[in-house]
């Protein structure tokens, strides 16, 4: 099958049954505005939080560091604390932000160390806790995604089985008419990932300023880049592939 004939068959799926496709893009649009913006509150939580207890720790903030010795000093400046005074094995550090603060206590506790304030540790932890919720509802909504995809597949493949036996029979090979299902299905999700891109833009601008207003904190909701924008599609669609070709082979074994 030349490139030029499986266009052609793609652009004529889109011409079948518009209402269903349509309504699957717009939800798809839905479900991927939803991941994105929800991945972009898990990344932007810390950052957020940060911001806000700046107003009442303006110099900094001060973290007990258990099992910290001089001899450890370097390894503390590195990761970003400075003002340590040292008594035994416990001493204290001063840190400007915590934005990448679960990354220096996992690491501590991981050594048999502690890094813990006992003012902002609460605060500390139910961020942490946003963030590990709102990654899940991502998952979620990605598994989600799937799912329906995988219902579409099969009811597509029940639909179009005449065709599909037709193509067959003027001596399309399975794996060239499998080829034009998923480049079909595949153009759907670019479609639905591109508008969804713009809506999570203009959704987070909204929030944005309404968080600013709310919070008064100049720290909002980071928009994610291009870079993660195309992990989490890749994933997308290496689910999707991994779904088409089950509904695939038992639409074929039923046949």
């Amino acid at each position: 099958m030349k490139l030029c004939d499986m266009l052609c068959l793609v652009k004529n799926e889109f011409k079948y049954e518009k209402k269903e496709w349509i309504v699957n893009v717009v939800l798809h649009i839905l479900i991927f505005s939803c991941t994105f913006f929800v991945f972009s509150l898990a990344m932007s939580m810390n950052g957020m939080g940060d911001n806000y207890l700046k107003k009442m720790y303006k110099d900094g903030y001060t973290f007990f560091l258990n099992g910290y010795t001089e001899k450890n000093e370097t390894e503390l400046e590195d990761m970003g604390f400075y003002n340590l005074h040292f008594d035994g094995t416990r001493g204290s550090g001063t840190l400007d932000e915590i934005d990448s603060i679960w990354t220096k206590k996992i690491k501590a506790t991981i050594t048999g160390k502690d890094i813990w304030n006992e003012d902002i540790d609460e605060f500390i932890l139910m961020l942490g806790l946003f963030e590990v919720i709102f990654v899940m509802l991502a998952i979620l909504m990605i598994f989600l995604s799937i799912n329906n995809l995988s219902n579409s597949f099969a009811m597509k493949l029940i639909r179009r089985n005449k065709f599909i036996l037709m193509l067959s029979v003027l001596g399309y090979k399975k794996r060239q008419i499998k080829g034009l299902y998923y480049t079909f299905f595949c153009t759907r999700n670019v479609i639905s990932l591109l508008i969804s891109c713009g809506v999570n833009i203009s959704v987070i601008k909204i929030s944005n300023t309404y968080i600013g207003e709310t919070l008064r904190i100049n720290s909002g909701i980071q928009i994610l880049d291009i870079i993660e924008v195309i992990g989490i599609f890749v994933c997308i669609e290496t689910l999707m592939w991994a779904s088409f070709r089950k509904v695939w082979n038992r639409n074929n074994e039923n046949n």
